[in-house]
């Protein structure tokens, strides 16, 4: 596989940047992940106003205009001969000196990859979670942008995997429900849609808000739902959104198990055919 790595196609075995890029050295960058649907990148437009708004509250400069981001895309979807599976933007401020003092001068690191992955399928998948002990603070902006720092999602997957299961379900420093270690979260209670608002210090998922739309269109109404992990297991249903699996649903919570609502499957169905018919 080739990445497009600072300015030139590359090996991705050869692909390397400075030991004192200070993404390595302090996590001081973004990236975006989305979904490679039929050789079209699904909520493009979506993804890069995240992408810019990080840019701007982070004070990065973004070294390509998102034609340009896109342009290199599909030439990585040709020499890879890849048009399904997923799209990665990594964007770090770059080389610079010792100390959390960033250099003005220092130029930034900007790697383009696509990955290989199954496509969205009709039935969404299905996950078994835990609720984990991380516990996250909102950061106010850095909570809903798709940062470089992902420690406690880390801790919390790492706690999954002990477990033997598949996805953590995080909460804030309330108890109360935020997100998964890699996607937003929703439930079903009496045929309406909750999910945790942004000032739970979930990330302001893509995914999240399109599916919000899609909902909205139907007349189905979605919920800021400020509750603890006890709301789970007493659901008509759980799911995730993710940008490249649309929805995940989850069917069993710290070993109890969760029903399967036919209205997850429907949101899969309705968010399958936006992005079919997207333009």
């Amino acid at each position: 596989m080739q990445v497009w790595l600072n300015g030139s196609f590359v090996d991705q075995e050869k692909a390397t940047v400075s030991a004192f890029d200070r993404g390595f050295l302090f996590g001081d960058g973004l990236f975006e992940t989305l979904l490679l649907h039929q050789q079209r990148l699904v909520l493009w437009d979506e993804h890069m106003n995240r992408l810019q708004e990080g840019c701007d509250h982070l004070r990065l400069r973004l070294p390509l205009s998102t034609s340009e981001l896109q342009q290199r895309f599909e030439e990585l979807m040709e020499r890879n001969g890849v048009s399904q599976g997923a799209a990665r933007i990594q964007l770090t401020r770059g080389a610079s000196g010792r100390g959390y003092t960033p250099d003005p001068k220092a130029e930034p690191t900007l790697l383009l990859s696509i990955h290989e992955c199954m496509p969205p399928k009709e039935t969404p998948i299905q996950w078994r979670a835990i609720i984990s002990e991380q516990r996250l603070t909102d950061l106010g902006p850095l909570s809903r942008l798709k940062t470089a720092n992902k420690l406690q999602h880390i801790l919390a997957r790492m706690e999954a995997v002990e477990q033997g299961v598949d996805e953590a379900i995080l909460c804030d420093t309330l108890g109360h429900l935020s997100e998964s270690c890699a996607a937003n979260l929703f439930w079903i209670r009496d045929h309406q849609l909750f999910t945790p608002p942004l000032s739970n210090g979930c990330l302001a998922g893509v995914t999240r808000s399109h599916v919000m739309g899609l909902c909205k269109q139907r007349g189905l109404q979605v919920t800021p739902g400020k509750e603890g992990p006890e709301a789970l297991p007493g659901s008509e249903g759980v799911f995730l959104t993710v940008s490249t699996h649309g929805i995940i649903e989850i069917t069993q919570v710290d070993g109890q198990d969760i029903p399967t609502s036919p209205l997850t499957k429907d949101i899969q169905g309705w968010f399958l055919e936006s992005i079919s018919h997207a333009d």
